[in-house]
């Protein structure tokens, strides 16, 4: 073989090797192909269409945000902490990958001060995202409150380091029926990716997390409108 050939017969292989990495960064991010790529534990599960009851004799219908499918997150009506039921993926990080995006639906049959937290997204073990029942409920235990598909980027650029050290992140979603024995919550997932650019509003850091519910008041508030105009999450 010449020192040309082997010079491109190098680049060929060393471009099929970047494609993969570029691909493999972030796995099955829609669940199209049920749990792969992520880690689940407790009562989860890969759905197309799920119909609960809204507490009041009828039902309501929720369906992935994209695609066919997404994940399901939830707790029987027992007690029990908010990392016994989760999903779990480690994500390695490209250079241009600055924001983690997904979108969320959380619900709950509880009120205040139950299920506090209810859902938590987390990053290597720093909370995100934390929301409880009392941040979505009606003040009535047993009705069914939700609040329809919302997006969040999270800033991810901080993790990465450079080329030679690139990050690997470990992204959880995680649900839990904290604080009673009653009325569970949950969450549906779908539509994860990686950006260069944020796809929805921006989160804060963590240490602001304790923020995010009032920084989404107006969205959360949009979400009971359509829980009880019977809207469902689309």
């Amino acid at each position: 073989m010449t020192k040309k050939r082997r010079v491109l017969v190098f680049f060929i292989m060393a471009s099929m090797m970047l494609a993969v990495g570029a691909e493999a960064a972030l796995v099955n991010p829609g669940f199209e192909d049920d749990f792969t790529g992520w880690t689940s534990y407790g009562s989860t599960a890969v759905v197309s269409i799920v119909t609960m009851g809204d507490g009041s004799g009828g039902t309501t219908e929720f369906s992935p945000c994209a695609g066919n499918k997404m994940a399901s997150i939830t707790y029987p009506a027992m007690t029990g902490h908010v990392t016994d039921n989760y999903i779990v993926q480690d994500v390695v990080l490209g250079p241009d990958d600055n924001y983690l995006n997904f979108k969320f639906n959380f619900w709950t049959y509880d009120e205040a001060p139950f299920d506090n937290p209810g859902f938590r997204v987390e990053i290597n073990g720093e909370t995100w995202v934390s929301m409880k029942a009392g941040d979505i409920g009606d003040g009535t235990v047993g009705t069914l409150n939700y609040t329809d598909w919302i997006g969040l980027s999270i800033p991810v650029s901080g993790y990465y380091v450079d080329e030679e050290r690139p990050a690997e992140i470990r992204l959880s979603f995680s649900v839990g029926n904290t604080g009673d024995s009653q009325y569970p919550s949950g969450a549906f997932i779908d539509a994860t990716s990686l950006t260069s650019a944020a796809e929805y509003q921006v989160v804060p850091i963590p240490a602001a997390v304790l923020l995010l519910g009032s920084g989404l008041v107006g969205v959360l508030a949009l979400g009971k409108t359509r829980r009880k105009s019977g809207i469902t999450g689309q």
